[in-house]
């Protein structure tokens, strides 16, 4: 079963295998490989992506060709399309987006792999830290209660008059 589902389907059918994300460039919507094909590579995208700015392997220009180049192909989108380091790079502020002049969405490419990567649990440790974190305390970074973080900070004590020195 695909995503989005009705989990009053899933517990009727008695079929609990459920596909999220994209694994295979064949499992992407024909929308989305028409909008691949519609690329006109100009490398717009590529000028306003923070990801290449910094330096990453992110490349949503390229993303995009390699769909376009593979769009019969059943390869694998973390083989054939981006790596997954590449996935994790991208930092969803949708540049990319705002600035196709076909209004292409590299950005959903991307998210696709990312959910089928964390379906599969293929994510480095770093980012099991940052999921454990944010599902047990909603503080991903540093995994503390959120009413800790401003332990006698002198900013809250110039904002509120008073010094806050909460233990948890």
């Amino acid at each position: 079963m695909t995503t989005p589902f009705l989990l009053t389907e899933l517990m009727a059918s008695g079929n609990f295998d459920i596909s999220i994300g994209v694994k295979k460039i064949s499992e992407l919507p024909k929308l989305k490989k028409a909008e691949a094909l519609a690329c006109t590579n100009c490398g717009r995208c590529e000028r306003a992506c923070p990801a290449v700015m910094s330096g990453t392997d992110l490349t949503p220009r390229l993303v995009v060709q390699n769909i376009k180049a593979n769009y019969t192909s059943d390869g694998e989108m973390t083989q054939v399309v981006l790596s997954e380091n590449a996935t994790w790079s991208c930092t969803t502020c949708q540049a990319c987006v705002e600035e196709c002049p076909v209004l292409i969405d590299p950005h959903s490419f991307i998210m696709e792999t990312r959910r089928n990567l964390v379906m599969e649990n293929r994510t480095g440790k770093d980012m099991q830290a940052y999921f454990n974190n944010l599902t047990n305390t909603r503080n991903p970074p540093f995994g503390t209660r959120p009413r800790t973080g401003m332990l006698c900070c002198s900013s809250h004590r110039s904002l509120t008059g008073r010094r806050r020195c909460s233990t948890g």
